[in-house]
């Protein structure tokens, strides 16, 4: 049987997206977005959140470059 290791709740809703952080420095942070307009990067041993961005519209998708610190984010087009 699976089970989770920790469960980290902080998003006010549904997460959208998660990307590892792929950085030698820093294995053990992970960045979501979420249905609450936010994204957020968490140190996932200390399991605490490092920074939160809140933004105007759903994160609906988010992916981080591989050979660097820049993460782009997706959102409904709301035209």
């Amino acid at each position: 049987e699976v089970k989770p290791i920790r469960s980290i709740k902080a998003h006010a809703s549904n997460i959208s997206g998660m990307s590892w952080s792929s950085s030698d420095s820093s294995p053990s942070k992970l960045i979501t977005g979420s249905w609450d307009h936010s994204l957020k990067v968490w140190d996932i041993e200390r399991a605490d959140c490092i920074l939160a961005l809140n933004g105007s519209r759903v994160v609906t998708a988010i992916s981080r470059s591989f050979n660097s610190d820049v993460v782009a984010t997706a959102h409904p087009d709301c035209a």
